[in-house]
C-alpha cells in the first residue's frame, strides 16, 4: 500500500496480505453488496445488494447525468437469513439499533461465537492501567482497582482511548509516537432537498483539494437532480492513527503483525495503527487486520522476541 512520500508513509504491508482477511469479515459480518462492479472490490459480495430507495434513484439520476458510472456500495447488512438473524426489513433507522439483527456488528457477528467458544463478557470494567515487569504486559487494572494477570494485551481502545492508555501505563512508547500521527476523514456533505453524498480524507493540503472537488462533483450532481438550495457542512466522521503500525521501532509504535516494538505480548488492534487513511469507512480494514493479528498471535507467527 504505497502513497506519495510527500503525503504520507506506506503501510509495513501490501493489499494482498489483507485481501484474504477483506474477503473473511465480508463473509462473518455479512457484507451485501453488487454481483459485478466496474471497481476494484469484494465483488460478488456474499449476499446480494439491497434494494435502493427512493433517494438513491434521485441521486443515482444525477450522478448518471454527469457521465458517471453508479452501483450500490456494499453494506454489512444481510439480505437473507443468516445465523439465525433476520434479513433486512428496511425499516429505515440503521443508525438507532437495528430491529431484525441485519445489520452486522460485533454484538451480533462476533461476541455470540467468542462466548460459545468460553469468552467471559465484564461490562463496566473501564482499564486504568496496562501492568508491566521485566519487559513484559503481566495484566491489567481496571475499576475499582482489581488486576487481572494474562498472557497477552490486546488494547482495542481506538485512536484516542489506546494512547491514553499506553502513555498512563508508560508502556510501548519508546519511539514517542503513542499519540502522534492522528488523522481524521475530512467528511464534508453536501445536502439538496432531503439528500447527501460524503466525499472524505484526512485533513491536509491535498485532501482539502480532494474534498473540493468531491463537494463541487457532489453539487453538480445534485443540480442534475433539480434540486435548487445546496447546503455543504464540514465534519469529522473518523478518527485514525496515534499509535502508527510500521517496521522501524523508532518511527512507529507496533510493527506489521500489530505487535509492540517494545513490549512482545502487547498488541494493539484498532484503527490507531493505521499508517494512512482511505476515502472510505474504516471499519472493514479494522476488523480485517484484528483477524490477521488474532490469527498470527495465535500462531506464533511475527518477528521472535
Amino acid at each position: 500500500m504505497e502513497r506519495p512520500a510527500r503525503f504520507a508513509v506506506d503501510w509495513p504491508f501490501g493489499y494482498d496480505e489483507l485481501a484474504p482477511y477483506y474477503a473473511e469479515v465480508e463473509r462473518t459480518l455479512p457484507v451485501s453488496g453488487p454481483r459485478r462492479s466496474a471497481y476494484p472490490s469484494g465483488a460478488p459480495y456474499p449476499h446480494g445488494e439491497l434494494p435502493w430507495s427512493a433517494k438513491d434513484a434521485v441521486i443515482g439520476a444525477g450522478l448518471v447525468e454527469l457521465g458517471l458510472n453508479v452501483e450500490m456500495t456494499p453494506h454489512a447488512i444481510a439480505t437473507t437469513n443468516v445465523d439465525g438473524r433476520s434479513a433486512c426489513m428496511y425499516y429505515g433507522f440503521c443508525k438507532n439499533g437495528c430491529k431484525s439483527d441485519a445489520k452486522g456488528g460485533g454484538h451480533v457477528s462476533y461476541v455470540p461465537r467468542a462466548v460459545g467458544a468460553g469468552a467471559e463478557i465484564r461490562p463496566g470494567c473501564f482499564v486504568l492501567r496496562v501492568e508491566s515487569e521485566g519487559g513484559r504486559a503481566t495484566g491489567v487494572t481496571y475499576l475499582e482497582e482489581r488486576f487481572q494477570p494474562v498472557e497477552r494485551v490486546f488494547v482495542s481502545c481506538y485512536s484516542i482511548e489506546t494512547p491514553r492508555l499506553l502513555l498512563r501505563s508508560e508502556v510501548a512508547n519508546s519511539s514517542d509516537q503513542v499519540r502522534r500521527n492522528l488523522m481524521t476523514h475530512t467528511g464534508r456533505s453536501c445536502t439538496g432537498a432531503s439528500t447527501g453524498p460524503w466525499t472524505a480524507s484526512s485533513v491536509g493540503e491535498n485532501d482539502r483539494a480532494i474534498a473540493a472537488a468531491g463537494t463541487e462533483l457532489a453539487t453538480r450532481a445534485l443540480e442534475a437532480t433539480g434540486a435548487t438550495r445546496m447546503l455543504a457542512s464540514e465534519g469529522t466522521p473518523h478518527l485514525l492513527g496515534s499509535c502508527r503500525m510500521g517496521d522501524d521501532p523508532a518511527t512507529s509504535v507496533v510493527g506489521p503483525d500489530c505487535r509492540s516494538h517494545d513490549v512482545p505480548n502487547l498488541w494493539t488492534c484498532d484503527g490507531s495503527v493505521f499508517p494512512t487513511g482511505g476515502a472510505v469507512n474504516p471499519s472493514l480494514t479494522i476488523e480485517a487486520l484484528a483477524t490477521r493479528t488474532a490469527r498470527l498471535a495465535l500462531a506464533g507467527e511475527g518477528p521472535t522476541r
